[in-house]
Order: C-alpha cells, then structure tokens, then sequence
C-alpha cells in the first residue's frame, strides 16, 4: 500500500478525536446499561474490590498525597501505613478527584471514572495505530478492540486493570518524538509512565520491561541524541514514581508483607487459559476449556482472524504496511516488537510453574526469570499481564486492516463495520453486573473521630462494607479489606469472631472504640451478649445498628521494655535448639511442638538474682505461635516460686504486632522481684496444631 492510497482524511485531528470519543462513550454507556442510568447508586460489578477502590479514591481526594497523614489511611485501626496495603490510585485520582471537589460523591466520582476508562483506551490506541499505519479506519478497529475486548468482562471489579489507557499513550508518544523530536511529546512520554505508575504497580514493572525493549528495538533507529533524550524522559517519570514507590516499600518491609509462592501459583493462568471466556459474556460465557481462578484470558474470535488474515495477505511479515509518508525505521520494526511483546506478556501469564489443563508441567515458567527481578517477588496474579498482551494484540489487529485495506476496494467499509460488529459481540455482556449501596449505620457518627469496630464481620466482603459506610460517618475503622493485610488483622478477627474479651481489653489499650452491631447479623444476640461482657456505655441505636463505647484501658508501660538484658542457661525437657532463644536471629526458633494442653515449660537461670521488670517473647516470623495459656514464675532458690504472670497472652500478642511488626516482642511484666530463676510455662490448647515457637527470649532487669 502506498502513501498516496491512504484515504484523505475528512475531519482535522482535534475533531476525529473528539468523535472517536463520544463514538466509544456511546458505546461503554451501551456495554454497561444500566450503570449509566443509577451512576449515584449502584455499584460496579460487586461488593469486592469495587468498595475497596471507592474507598480509596474518596481518601485520596480529602487528604494531601504523600504525607503522613495520607498514609495513615483510615482502616485497620489502630495499624499505621494502612493505604500501602493496596494501590493508591492516585493516578485515576486526576479524574476523580476534582469531580469530588465539585460536590459529587465518591460513588459517582467512581462510576464516572470506572466509565471513562473504555473511551480513553479506545482513544489512545487509536492515536498509536493512527500514527503507525496513517489509517484512520486501522485505528478506529484498534481502539474498538482495546476498549472493549473480552478480557475486561473478567474484571471489571478492577478499575485499575481497566484503566490501563496510558500503556497506548505511551508508545504513542515514543513513536510520535521519533517522527517529530518535540519535547512536548517527551514529556507526555514521562507522565504517561509515571500516571500508569501511579495506577497499577503490577503493570508498572511490565510495561517497564516493554518500554525497555522497544528502546533497544524500535528507539535506537532514531539516533543516539534522540534515543539518550528518551531514556532521560523515562527516568523522569521514574524520579516522579520515587517518593511514591519508597514510601510504599518502607511501609511493606516494616510490616514484613510478601507474598507466598502458593498464592502466585495460585493466580497464574493455564496453557489453555486462551480458549477461557468470562462468564459474564452473552456469546463466549460458556467457553471454559479449564476452571481456574485468574483463567479468562479468551482475545476475541474475531480479532484473530483479522490478525491471520492479516498475516496471510501480508505475507506473515506485514510488508505491505506502509507507515505514514516520511515514516522512520521504527514504524516499519512495529509490528515485529508487537508480536515479541504480544507472545512475552501471554507466556508471562503462566507464571513460575506452567499448568496444562489443570495439570503441572515439569517445565518453569518464562515468569520465574521475572521473578529475579526487582519488584516482581511482589506481584500476586502473573495472569494480569494478559491485559498487555491484548494491547499488542490490539495493535495488531490495526495493521492486519491495514494490510488488508489495499484489497477491500469499495469494500473497506463494510467489512470495517463487519470487523466491528464481531468485536463489540465478542466482548459484549449478558448483562452488566450492579450491586446495591450497602445500608448507611444510620447512626449520628460525624463530629467525633473515635474509630468504629463493626461487628460481626465474617469475611473480607464485610469488612470492606464497613469502610464503605466508614465514608459519610468520616470514622476511622478497626475493620479493613486490602491486598494486603497487617499481621495482626487475622489474629483480631479469629479472637473477635470466637468473642473473646481480651481482644476487647487490647483495643482498648489503644484509646477507647465506638462498637457498632449490625443487627440483621447478630438475630441470636451473640455479639450483644458478647458486648455485654463489658458493661459498655450504650451511645444510640437505629432500626439497623447499635453503637457502644468501649473506654481506654490502661496499655502497657513502654519502659517495661527499656532496661539492661540478663543472660541466662535455659533448661527444658525440649533440649534441642535452645541456644536459638538467644542467638541474635528472630528468624531462628526453640519450639516444644504443637500446643495441646500438655504443659510445656522452659527454665531460665540467671546465675544470680536480679531484680527484674520484663520478660520479652520475641516472636519474629512466628506470629501466630503465642502461648495460648502462659503461667510465668519467679525463684530465687529454685524451689519455692512466686506467681508473676498467669492467663491467655492473644491480647498482648495483638499489641505486639502492632507496636513491632516484624519482631512481634510480646511483653510480660515482672514487677520488679528479685528473683535467679524465671519458669515459663505454657498449658493452652490450639486445634489447629499451631506451635509454641520463641524467636529470641530477653529478660529486662531494673538493676544495672
């Protein structure tokens, strides 16, 4: 196809791009009926992350991005760091924000966002194809598929996975500076990096390997001043990510959150995972070659057989495409780097361990070479990287049409709409999936930032309600729903769930808590009776909920922890490791075993009496292995002993985790006796199995 062939276009830029976005607005109000309709009501697709992404754009629209405060979000009372559980989304807060600003709410400002992610995916791929094959019709078919390919039915719980039109503006711009070397497109080069980096970390670290692979192909045909001015633009955008990404990295390593292999696994897609629809969709819902979570990466009937049309008529290399007049070499290499990239981010979406059919192969996935990767331990659905893939599938698509236009003739527009028919019916919905706003406390919960514990609360669905309603009472909450959890948050909830009152009393420790009670979740009365445990000032009550002051306790007296250390000989009928109590690694552990109600005891002897103020149980990585039931005792000839401590230690466990994280020292008081010997034993039960580890033992002394 020649230059002179490309149709001349009847509208000017500024105008085509306009009507390319009212054309997929139209068509995303169509794709999501009847969203458009309850925009101030109705939540996108469930009660899930959709809640949790509101949550999170109404926080970042009342508070300064990247202060302290702005970190302490408020969910996961009383833990610190809270928005770093989870993406910020500061860069779909460009949208949202404002809106909120002018006195929308934060589930209209969602909607809206959540809307405008098809048409700005379709615009922005459209302005790359349109700038690689000089087709306005290329890049109207490209813009289509990427708008509204079937991928995105899989998740629209998502609004960060849907939103990925800066991948697009990207390259465009990358493309753009090679024709034109303009610092305008440069810098829309750096901020579409950095607005993506602010959207979606995962997509992030792939795009950043895409940006770097398209640098060493496509960008070094542009000269090296061309090609040092770019890379000067990429770190650009990454020194604009760096006060972002520390901060969240800080916040993880104090907290030490990870993920575990198993849950990456988990998340990877199958070998067949391409012949696997959403079920949401009207045609292909039934497509599920394998049942697997994370699996529907089907692209669409009909852009593969434009894109093997293509291939056939091009001779499987695209030599017929010809870029715009005066294209450059990148152009031209275009379609080879879409087909590299298209194949890497498909294979990356197997993961470390590649699956066939449900079965394990004994062969690695491409994804575990990532993996060595900095940031890349970090990403918990490899399967994501399917949202990549259908970009430069998309883009194929664009010079496949290209590639077939020089033979359409008078036919290029029918089968254009024909092209875009099959797209749009690919992708389009059986129905547009919409939950109801959950029920307001309606309570009068404004005026006092006393944090609300709501209860029961069985599941990550309830917790993130309760942030939800969190919202117009402006409360901070004990409850939360996040990537990630603190490591206190599942010991809380079991100790909540089973009502014990020494979770109450931990709370409590940290200043005094409003405890709100769903009603229609509490029909035995077992969460009243359990409030009930504590005599608690009842504040107010609606057909729907109660609410309960519980007051401040008294916490533990932070010097207890301050003081010389005593070296001591440790004594057990569980001889092996003990010099693990206090070699220098929290990470290393003395154990007796299972918990099961048999005593387990451990002796220390400090060769001389001290007087003492604490025992510290330090147990790192052990978090969950508490002693259930711990009597501590104290001698000074070893045979008569005085009583110091005695009772369940999750309380204190609890406080721990929130005080030290990582080392989890839990704090017992030994008022002051002078004692040699200190005995430690533990009779609690767990029917999980669970352990009773001991990272590092420290004895505090009052004395010098």
């Amino acid at each position: 196809m020649t230059p002179h062939s490309i149709p001349r276009p009847w509208l000017g830029p500024t105008a085509w791009s306009a009507l390319l976005c009212a054309v997929y607005m139209a068509l995303a109000i169509g794709y999501t009926w009847p969203l458009a309709g309850r925009l101030s009501e109705a939540i996108p697709s469930d009660l899930g992350d959709p809640v949790l992404n509101t949550w999170i754009l109404w926080w970042n629209a009342r508070q300064l991005p990247l202060t302290e405060a702005y970190w302490n979000a408020p969910a996961f009372y009383p833990a610190t760091g809270a928005l770093a559980f989870s993406e910020t989304l500061l860069g779909l807060s460009v949208i949202s924000s404002p809106l909120q600003w002018l006195g929308a709410g934060p589930q209209l400002a969602y909607n809206l966002t959540f809307l405008v992610s098809f048409p700005l995916c379709g615009l922005c791929t459209a302005w790359l194809v349109r700038e690689l094959t000089g087709r306005r019709d290329a890049a109207f078919l490209s813009g289509l598929v990427f708008a509204f390919h079937p991928y995105r039915a899989a998740h629209l719980p998502h609004i960060q996975v849907l939103s990925t039109y800066t991948m697009p503006l990207v390259l465009f711009a990358l493309h753009r500076h090679v024709r034109e070397p303009r610092k305008r497109w440069l810098a829309l080069f750096a901020l579409g990096f950095a607005m993506l980096g602010l959207t979606n970390g995962y997509y992030l670290l792939y795009f950043t390997l895409c940006i770097g692979v398209w640098l060493s192909w496509c960008g070094v045909t542009a000269g090296w001043r061309r090609l040092l001015a770019m890379c000067v633009a990429w770190a650009a955008g990454f020194a604009a990510l760096a006060p972002v990404v520390l901060r969240y990295l800080a916040i993880h390593r104090s907290y030490g959150l990870g993920r575990d292999a198993s849950e990456t696994i988990a998340t990877s897609a199958d070998l067949c995972g391409i012949l696997c629809a959403s079920p949401r969709l009207r045609i292909w819902g039934n497509l599920h070659l394998i049942e697997r979570f994370e699996n529907e990466l089907f692209p669409g009937l009909t852009l593969v057989a434009l894109i093997l049309a293509g291939c056939i008529v091009a001779g499987l290399r695209f030599r017929s495409v010809v870029a715009i007049p005066n294209a450059t070499t990148a152009a031209h290499r275009a379609p080879g780097y879409c087909w590299l990239m298209a194949i890497a981010c498909w294979s990356f979406t197997l993961g470390p361990v590649v699956h066939a059919l449900g079965d394990e192969l004994p062969v690695p996935g491409p994804f575990r070479l990532l993996q060595e990767l900095p940031g890349f331990a970090g990403v918990r659905a490899p399967s994501r990287s399917a949202a990549l893939m259908m970009l430069y599938l998309s883009v194929l698509g664009g010079f496949a049409f290209a590639a077939l236009a020089s033979k359409l003739g008078s036919w290029r527009i029918p089968v254009l709409a024909l092209l875009g028919t099959g797209v749009l019916a690919d992708a389009w919905l059986r129905e547009m999936p919409l939950a109801r706003q959950p029920d307001a406390w309606g309570l009068q919960m404004r005026g006092e930032r006393v944090p609300v514990l709501e209860l029961p609360s069985r599941d990550p669905v309830a917790q993130g309600l309760t942030m939800y309603r969190s919202m117009a009472a402006d409360r901070p909450v004990v409850n939360g729903h996040s990537g990630y959890y603190p490591p206190h948050h599942f010991e809380l909830w079991h100790r909540l769930r089973q009502h014990d009152p020494e979770m109450l009393d931990a709370l409590a420790s940290f200043g005094p808590i409003d405890i709100v009670v769903a009603k229609a979740r509490d029909q035995d009365g077992a969460v009243t009776r359990y409030v009930a445990t504590r005599n608690l000032e009842s504040i107010e009550s609606s057909a729907t909920h109660a609410r309960y002051r519980l007051p401040a306790s008294a916490s533990a007296d932070p010097r207890l922890r301050d003081g010389p250390r005593c070296s001591f000989t440790a004594t057990s009928e569980h001889a092996a490791d003990l010099a693990k109590l206090s070699d220098g690694d929290p990470t290393t552990r003395w154990t007796p075993g299972p918990q099961d109600g048999k005593a387990q005891q451990l002796v220390l002897d400090l060769g001389q009496e001290r007087r003492l103020r604490s025992v510290l149980m330090v147990l790192g990585p052990y978090r969950s292995d508490h002693p259930r039931h711990l009597r501590i005792e104290v001698s000074r000839d070893g045979r008569n002993w005085e009583q110091a401590f005695h009772g369940p230690t999750g309380g204190e466990c609890f406080a721990a985790r929130i005080r030290e994280p990582r080392r989890v020292p839990l704090c017992f008081a030994l008022g002051g006796r002078t004692a040699r010997w200190i005995r430690l034993r533990n009779t609690g039960r767990n029917a999980g199995g669970i352990y009773w580890s001991i990272g590092e033992l420290e004895v505090v002394a009052s004395d010098p």
